[in-house]
């Protein structure tokens, strides 16, 4: 009888230990954009790009990508290793990243109606 406690027990300690361990830690790292500062600037360099490869002849009062990259990492407080970061972090979690996209996809589509407040 106890040698069968004992083994119930030890199986309800390995069962929980591994229920533990596969437990996500959902924290994000120091240093990486949280879900909706990543949508917004995924957002704004998808537009710049946009903006600097549909232009038919380049204008001199045009911006370069390299400086629509930088001035919108001061705009959105990171910079480009903070963003490298963020992608690498994001790209580990495939789920995350879709619902970014498809966030920011959807807020596309709704400025282009005009339905964004």
């Amino acid at each position: 009888m106890l040698a069968n406690l004992r083994r119930m027990l030890l199986s309800l300690f390995i069962v929980s230990l591994f229920f533990f361990i596969s437990c996500k830690n959902d924290k994000i790292p120091d240093g990486v954009l949280n879900q909706n500062e990543m949508k917004s600037l995924l957002k704004d360099l998808h537009e710049s790009e946009a903006a600097v490869f549909t232009q038919s002849k380049p204008d001199t009062n045009s911006y370069s990508l390299p400086e629509y990259y930088s001035y919108l990492f001061k705009k959105h407080n990171t910079d480009s290793s903070g963003f490298a970061n963020s992608m690498k972090y994001y790209s580990t979690k495939p789920e995350l990243l879709e619902k970014i996209y498809t966030e920011m996809i959807d807020e596309v589509n709704k400025e282009q109606v005009g339905i964004v407040k």
